[in-house]
């Protein structure tokens, strides 16, 4: 278990994840940290080129990154540019995502639907 996951087990704080494509084929590994009551304290994404090798590990460990950046500095940051990645239009999201680490983030269906069956 690397440190990270030591440290959020720690405060109670779980990391979980789910996973998108889109049409162009980009593919996209989400990390929402949530604490014991269900709350969703921030969220990291990882946006893989359509020209790239989508590599599920490496998704996984960008993302809990910029989940815990955003987490330990209380802040959002690194926008998504329209032209790297136009995730909430083609995914069809309420909201969207601007940014790959955002600290206390508004949730999409498919997240409040993950995060109301944990146990």
């Amino acid at each position: 278990m690397n440190k990270n996951k030591t440290k959020l087990q720690e405060q109670g704080i779980r990391d979980i994840y789910y996973y998108a494509s889109t049409p162009d084929r980009s593919r996209t590994a989400v990390c929402l940290l949530v604490d014991g009551n269900k709350d969703v304290l921030a969220r990291g994404v990882s946006i893989c080129s359509p020209q790239d090798q989508f590599v599920k590990g490496r998704g996984r460990a960008i993302a809990c990154g910029r989940a815990l950046k955003a987490l330990e500095h209380n802040e959002s940051s690194l926008p998504i540019h329209p032209r790297e990645f136009r995730y909430g239009s083609n995914l069809g999201l309420r909201n969207g995502f601007n940014t790959k680490s955002t600290w206390l983030p508004r949730l999409e269906i498919v997240e409040e639907t993950i995060v109301g069956k944990l146990n």
